[in-house]
Formats: C-alpha cells, structure tokens, sequence
C-alpha cells in the first residue's frame, strides 16, 4: 500500500494518477479542502503540494513532452467560469493560457504543444481559438453567429447571495422580454442541487432553451446552486454527507426569501421544478 486517503466523510478519486518518468508520479486529493495535485515517489513518499489554493484542478490534460508542465482546468479566477491553466512541476508557477472570462471547453494536441479552446460566455456565442501552449500565441479562427439573434429573449444575469454561513451562492435570473419593473411577475425557480453539479456557469444560454421560452412566455426564471454542488469545494460540497436536502433548501431559500423581496415578483406565484436530485430538491422544499 502506498497511499491511504481518509476523510470524515468521503473520499471520492475521480483522477487517476499522472506517472511521471523519473520514478515519481502526481495525485489528485481534496485532503487541504480542494482538489490538488501532490507529487509521490514510486515507494509512496510524499514530494511536495504541486498546486494550492482556495480553488480546485478540476480537470487535467496530461503533461508536456519534457514533463516540465501539466495542464488543467480551473475556476480559479471566477467560481462560474472555466480555464486552462498550466503549472510548472518544479516551481510551482501557474500560468492562465486562456484568460477571457467565460467557459473554455480545450482540446490539447497530444504533445501538448497546441490546443483548440471551445469558448462561450453568457452572452457570446462559441468562440473557436487556437492557442500555444508557452501562452504566446492564441487567436479567433472562427466566430459563431448568435443561432438566436432573430429570437426576443429577456435579460440573463448571474449573480450572488450570501447565506448565514457566509458562503457565496451563484444565481441566474431571466427577466421576460419588455421587463417592466412596475409590473409583477411569476417565478419559476429551477433546481438540481444536488453533487457531480454547477448549474449557474458562464456560459452562452446556460439555462438551456426550456429555460429562456418560460422566460418568453412571461415567467421569471431563477436557479441558485446550493451547497452540495460542485467546483466549490470539498467542504461546500461534502457538507450535505447524510443529510440531504437540509443545508440545500436552506440555501435555496435565501434565494425564494431574496424573490419575495423584489417587488416586482408575485409572491403568490413561485412555483418550483427539478428532475433527478432536482425532484428530491423540489418535493423537500414543498
């Protein structure tokens, strides 16, 4: 045995290990509250912490020809963003190779000398660049039209809230089109709320097309993602451990307490809906 990761709760490696060719390899742990990587000896000694910080490796893309750098992705930046980051084994130098606020979705070239990045914010449609992996070169190659533009939609915007706790929580509103803030408005508050999930991202029409019709049709659409999701953490996410639904509805009512103080909502008229961890969501929180 050369590892033996414990935890209060739960361990849960989803990465396989990186071998690296000097008789060492790299390892993925939550163990200081976020997912890192570790670097080991083949008889299990711990090198060093290669990456650290209040922000997680969410996912890696291997090493360079040299084995000099890895490269990964991380919201490090922006909690409902993605980027891709490298970092140096030896230093420890983190550098973000694709800056532009918003999700990026990489392809990497297999030496890892170059990659395709896949970009899209909340309001930019998918942007296709390609990058260098030295973080030199990086350009456009190719710009989507809006496949909406001829469509009325409403007003997209996220934002956060506290709760007790002080964690921040990532929403989403859609305001119907010809938003009048004199007018009230029915709410449609969608969950998933449950882990392996981030809802509110960056993204170009992240809440789908669903979404945004109800938002048409005169609806105001609202989604928060609740402790027990991911990206955030291993305590924001490990928190719910055998207790479900209590800390994620009490979360998602200080969004329902943050709409019935718009005076723009009817209070009357919130209604909630969800599928999968999102139905448990909205009968719990019935």
């Amino acid at each position: 045995v050369l590892i033996e990761e414990k935890d209060d709760r739960y361990t849960e490696p989803t990465h396989r290990m990186v071998f690296l060719k000097n008789d060492r390899f790299l390892w993925f742990s939550d163990r200081d509250g976020w997912n890192h990587l570790y670097q080991y000896t083949f008889d299990g000694k711990l090198v060093k912490q290669i990456t650290k910080g209040n922000w997680p490796v969410i996912e890696d893309f291997g090493l360079d020809a040299k084995e000099q750098n890895i490269f990964f992705m991380t919201n490090k930046d922006n909690p409902v963003d993605q980027y891709l980051y490298s970092v140096n084994i030896a230093t420890g130098k983190l550098t973000n190779l694709t800056p532009k606020s918003g999700v990026h979705t990489i392809l990497m070239s297999d030496d890892k000398t170059c990659f395709f990045d896949y970009f899209s914010n909340l309001h930019t449609p998918l942007q296709i660049y390609a990058g260098s992996s030295d973080g030199k070169n990086l350009k456009m190659i190719k710009e989507s039209k809006n496949p909406y533009g001829d469509t009325e939609l409403g007003r997209d915007t996220i934002f956060s809230l506290k709760n007790a706790h002080g964690d921040d929580l990532y929403c989403e509103m859609i305001f119907p089109p010809h938003f009048d803030k004199s007018q009230k408005y029915p709410c449609l508050v969608y969950v998933y709320g449950g882990p392996h999930s981030q809802l509110v991202t960056n993204t170009f029409m992240t809440a789908g097309t669903f979404l945004n019709y109800m938002a048409q049709k005169g609806y105001i659409v609202f989604v928060l993602d609740n402790r027990g999701t991911s990206n955030r953490g291993a305590e924001f996410e490990k928190c719910i451990h055998r207790q479900l639904g209590v800390l994620e509805s009490e979360d998602q009512m200080v969004g329902i307490n943050y709409l019935k103080s718009l005076p723009f909502i009817n209070k009357d008229r919130i209604g909630i809906d969800g599928w999968s961890f999102g139905g448990f969501m909205t009968l719990t929180m019935v």
